[in-house]
């Protein structure tokens, strides 16, 4: 839902990327056996937002911190991951996670691999956010996770909700 309201982004698809099983379904990736982590496709137009400013959109709305996980959802299926597609992208993620580190003086637990594969997920899987599944899934924030939120470093895009989602972003 964050990414679908943000000019420039065209589409956003769930799905499933960075494990060896080929054809993964939710109910096989949540066993944990696949390496697979649940993910977002982000098209969006590069002469409307830059790559930069979604990693920006990506790191100020999740707990940079926990590891293998967002919220209450816990295991590597959940883990935070963003994959790069060139070696431009692979330079702003790296980029991003020393600024995040030096500035907040925090471990960021994101991951970043070359893009490999993507699988879309399931019919019932895409639009999860802003389905009543979603609404019945209790998200917990600490203080401390508004005020990162809130900061300046977020690009000053006001976030109302967090993303358990990885990423992969695709120019169109």
């Amino acid at each position: 839902a964050i990414y679908e309201s943000i000019i420039g982004v065209n589409e956003v698809i769930s799905g499933y990327s960075g494990g060896f099983t080929s054809n993964p379904t939710y109910d096989i990736v949540n066993t944990q056996t696949t390496g697979h982590a649940e993910t977002i496709e982000v098209v969006y137009n590069p002469k409307l937002i830059t790559f930069s400013q979604l990693v920006d959109v990506y790191f100020g709305t999740q707990n940079i911190e926990q590891i293998n996980g967002q919220g209450p959802d816990n295991g590597t299926q959940y883990r935070s991951i963003i994959f790069y597609q060139n070696e431009n992208q692979k330079n702003i993620i790296s980029k991003k996670i020393n600024e995040i580190t030096q500035s907040l003086k925090v471990n960021v637990a994101a991951e970043s691999y070359p893009f490999l594969k993507f699988w879309k997920a399931e019919k019932y899987h895409q639009d999860f956010v802003g389905s009543e599944n979603y609404w019945m899934h209790s998200y917990g924030w600490s203080k401390d996770f508004v005020e990162r939120v809130q900061s300046p470093y977020n690009g000053g895009v006001l976030l109302t909700n967090k993303s358990k989602h990885k990423i992969l972003f695709k120019e169109y």
